[in-house]
């Protein structure tokens, strides 16, 4: 579904995942993001799991899904992986 929502829908799936991010922080009693700095990197690294999903990548990092992953997605197998493939796609470096 998040796939085809940033595929089809790009306005939705930004809407939706930024009002996640912000309802797992609540629940999580984090804070909220402190700016739109901060969601927009967000949206980017929940893209690229998406895609990482979507494209059936083996042992995903254990990392939360609606919130950063951090140094464990960005140095995980899968995502170095993940970067090379995507490299030329949608600006990704």
């Amino acid at each position: 579904m998040w796939h085809r929502l940033a595929e089809e829908e790009t306005w939705t799936f930004v809407r939706l995942a930024e009002y996640a991010l912000r309802l797992r922080r609540k629940r999580m009693r984090l804070p909220s993001p402190f700016s739109r700095r901060e969601v927009v990197a967000f949206l980017l690294e929940f893209r690229v799991k998406v895609q990482m999903v979507r494209d059936s990548f083996e042992e995903l990092p254990g990392v939360a899904l609606f919130d950063f992953g951090g140094e464990t997605l960005f140095k995980s197998e899968p995502f170095q992986q993940a970067r090379m493939l995507y490299v030329n796609q949608a600006g990704m470096v």
